[in-house]
């Protein structure tokens, strides 16, 4: 959906998923998306400190630890769209990376509810 907004796309995965590329077809958008897979969060936190891009979307491992893992590599773009917020207290952290980070660790900028989106912009 995001390559219907933008020239191009990157997405970056640790596992390959063996169907991104049917749907990417399929959607009619193969020559805007370029599927990138790396080996660990070492190897995507090299790939991504090498690239410029304007906005980042993370939608990664759910838990917390990741989902701020996964902040901190792509903040320096200035604008982050979040999938799966909000955090539910109380329902534990398994599912909630996003939520605990935006409303537990809330980093500096500014932060727009949407659920199940947020956006978080640099100040």
């Amino acid at each position: 959906m995001l390559s219907c907004f933008a020239d191009t796309v990157i997405t970056i995965d640790i596992a390959p998923d063996g169907y991104t590329g049917a749907v990417l077809a399929v959607a009619g958008v193969l020559g805007r998306v370029v599927p990138l897979v790396t080996t660990n969060d070492p190897a995507k936190a090299h790939l991504i400190a090498a690239l410029n891009f304007d906005m980042a979307f993370v939608d990664g491992n759910h838990r917390p630890p990741y989902a701020e893992l996964d902040f901190g590599m792509v903040k320096k773009c200035g604008t982050v769209l979040f999938h799966d917020y909000p955090h539910i207290p109380g329902s534990g952290t398994a599912g909630n990376g996003a939520g605990v980070l935006l409303d537990e660790h809330t980093p500096p900028g500014k932060i727009v509810r949407c659920p199940p989106f947020a956006w978080w912009r640099a100040e």
